[in-house]
């Protein structure tokens, strides 16, 4: 909790609430959808030409099924994705499965890192500028 109270100023009230949630939201919740790229935002049909900027995001679904979790990350530097095949193929697993634990923690004066730890023994890891977290129901 001290290192994501030692991040508060870099992140916005709402995304430090989520962090800071006793909670833990993220908690047993399941990944639904990973992507990156330089383009995600990428909007066809515009005549303006948009930069590239590598961008991550991560959408997860509660355990209760009841809210998505919406992680867009920016200024990207770093990402690692780790499925360890050994242990995948081992267990017959078909999932990266429920998330154990996520951690945010400072990399350096303007980086942040985050780091997942799957049931499945999965790993990713980001290491960025920016990051917003939205909520939405799962209907």
């Amino acid at each position: 909790m001290e290192e994501v109270s030692s991040l508060a100023p870099r992140l916005s009230k709402r995304t430090f609430s989520l962090f800071s949630d006793p909670r833990q939201p993220l908690f047993d919740s399941d990944l639904l959808g990973f992507s990156f790229g330089d383009l995600l935002h990428y909007m066809p049909g515009r005549n303006r030409r948009k930069a590239l900027e590598t961008a991550v995001e991560a959408t997860f679904r509660s355990f209760d099924q009841k809210t998505l979790h919406l992680l867009s990350y920016k200024g990207i530097e770093a990402l690692s994705v780790n499925v360890p095949s050994e242990r995948w193929f081992e267990m017959k697993r078909k999932s990266i499965d429920h998330l154990l634990a996520d951690e945010l923690t400072s990399a350096g004066a303007n980086r942040m890192q985050h780091a997942f730890l799957f049931a499945s023994g999965a790993v990713i890891s980001i290491t960025f500028e920016r990051v917003r977290w939205e909520t939405k129901r799962n209907t």
